[in-house]
């Protein structure tokens, strides 16, 4: 049984705000493309489609993590790294 909630309709909440934030991201990144490749100015519009699309997709994730209570990443399910991935990391001499 899922214990997410849903609506009248049984849509999960935040689910139709989050396609929508999706397909402006996707026609706004498409759109910004093709006139890219056709060596036109990108204009603001493209931008305004991308950056509402964010804010649908954002708006929806929190519908939805108010929905079931919890967060969508549990402080207490993150795990530290094994010592293999520690290994890998710092053998470059890299600071992580």
């Amino acid at each position: 049984m899922s214990t997410r909630q849903t609506d009248e309709r049984g849509i999960q909440k935040g689910v139709i705000p989050r396609l929508f934030g999706v397909l402006l991201i996707f026609v706004g990144t498409l759109d910004a493309m093709l006139s890219w490749r056709a060596a036109v100015a990108l204009e603001y519009f493209y931008i305004f489609l991308v950056a509402a699309g964010l804010v649908f997709y954002v708006y929806g994730g929190i519908r939805r993590s108010q929905s079931t209570g919890k967060v969508a990443v549990d402080r207490d399910q993150v795990t530290a790294p094994s010592p293999r991935v520690k290994q890998y990391m710092f053998r470059e001499g890299g600071d992580l």
